[in-house]
């Protein structure tokens, strides 16, 4: 039976990096997301489809999304279609969502598995991986901006995130190689 595994943490938590090793597995594959936002230069390509916040209503409106969050102008989600077309041609879909998104989650009809990345202190935690990653384009006030989002949603969806996580791992704690293999151990039991 195929399965959905949904990455959940803050930014610079590792998803990216885990979804990488994943892929490579070769039974695993990445939906399409969809956001209203504007690129990023950090943005993975191929990763999202940018829609505006008209057609992304339309879409939710339709009950085309498999699940969605965000608010104002900037939205996130996939589409039901997007993730069934991935789980018709393998057995791990991997979907990243946000902590606001653990309802939509929860009431998902699919075999599924919530890993949790995040750190022990958030705003260190992504300190330090901004700092360590010469390849992240993102301003300080960038930086600043998502360390309070995270901060944020870690206060107010974070105990039921983790009750309802399969595999939890705080990145600042564990290698890469340890993430991956903690994660492949819990999907695999």
């Amino acid at each position: 039976m195929s399965s959905i595994i949904a990455i959940t943490g803050p930014s610079l938590a590792g998803k990216t990096t885990l979804t990488d090793a994943l892929k490579k597995e070769g039974s695993f594959v990445i939906p399409k997301h969809i956001t209203t936002r504007q690129a990023r230069i950090d943005d993975e390509p191929g990763f999202y489809r940018y829609v505006d916040v008209d057609t992304f209503h339309q879409l939710v409106d339709q009950n085309q999304m498999l699940f969605y969050s965000g608010m104002v102008d900037r939205f996130y989600g996939v589409l039901k279609e997007d993730c069934e077309d991935c789980l018709s041609k393998s057995e791990y879909a991997i979907v990243h969502m946000s902590y606001k998104d653990i309802q939509q989650y929860l009431l998902m009809e699919y075999q599924k598995y919530l890993v949790t990345l995040t750190f022990r202190n958030i705003p260190v935690g992504m300190m330090q991986r901004f700092l360590f990653l010469q390849d992240r384009q993102m301003s300080w006030d960038e930086l600043s901006t998502r360390i309070c989002a995270a901060v944020s949603d870690h206060e107010k969806y974070f105990d039921t995130v983790a009750q309802n996580s399969d595999c939890l791992v705080y990145t600042d704690e564990c290698s890469e190689q340890e993430t991956y293999q903690k994660v492949l151990k819990k999907i695999n039991k």
